[in-house]
């Protein structure tokens, strides 16, 4: 598989949710395979130097990414990624504002594009291209020229399909993927003292698995051996990279 493209908003030094996704993302892909493109947060050239990947940070913070300047500047940067690596992915880290430069990449340079969403994103979608034309033009253009589009729960797809469905897009054919996110079993691990969290929510002692420990035990165990097998990012990215793939 070749290189791929990293469009994302959301890429801080230290962060959770969508930038912790991204951030797996850049960590677990083999190394020069992606390209990440961002923009700036403080404390970010120390941050990208740890990364077995290239970022290039376009010289606007983050937030500004969401204008028309930073969205110009953003697609224009990108545009010169594709000149000198030419990937054969592009991968939107949201649909907005990420989706924009992508359509234009497919556009000029014909280089297909997935779409990760969310719940939360999806919900508020849904109530503004309900009140405005504009939105409703733009996200159609957006999801309809989306080669995928991957959601991180059943429940998040199906909220999908209720958004292309309210656009007019057909909401079958395979372009939805569910991937379930994961997490690192390194930190979340047996041994860890919860003494501190137990007194804090008054947890000591009382009903549920607080009592039965061979029950918390035998349900412990049962979870640890579900993420070390599949809710972990490992499986994310390799679910991922399949997707790609499939759809290059």
């Amino acid at each position: 598989m070749g290189t791929s493209l990293l469009l994302t908003y959301d890429f801080p030094p230290h962060g959770g949710g969508i930038a912790r996704m991204m951030g797996e993302l850049a960590l677990r892909f083999p190394p020069q395979s992606l390209i990440v493109s961002t923009g700036r947060y403080p404390g970010s050239p120390e941050s990208d130097a740890l990364l077995p990947q290239p970022v290039d940070r376009a010289p606007i913070y983050a937030k500004r990414l969401r204008t028309l300047h930073g969205l110009a500047l953003w697609s224009w940067r990108a545009g010169g990624l594709v000149r000198r690596y030419t990937p054969g992915f592009t991968w939107c880290g949201n649909l907005k504002p990420a989706g924009y430069p992508a359509r234009w990449l497919k556009a000029r340079y014909g280089v297909p594009y997935g779409v990760v969403v969310y719940g939360t994103d999806l919900l508020l979608l849904d109530s503004k291209i309900r009140r405005s034309a504009l939105k409703r033009r733009t996200t159609r253009a957006l999801l309809g020229n989306a080669a995928v589009i991957v959601a991180i729960s059943e429940w998040t797809a199906e909220l999908c399909r209720n958004v292309l469905g309210t656009l007019g897009l057909p909401a079958d054919g395979g372009r939805i993927r569910k991937v379930p996110l994961g997490t690192d079993p390194s930190h979340f691990r047996p041994g860890v003292d919860a003494g501190a969290v137990r007194r804090r929510y008054g947890l000591d002692g009382g009903p549920w698995l607080l009592t039965d420990q061979l029950l918390a035990r035998r349900l412990g165990q049962a979870g640890r051996k579900a993420v070390e097998t599949s809710y972990n990012w490992d499986r994310v990215i390799r679910d991922l990279r399949e997707i790609e793939a499939q759809v290059v």
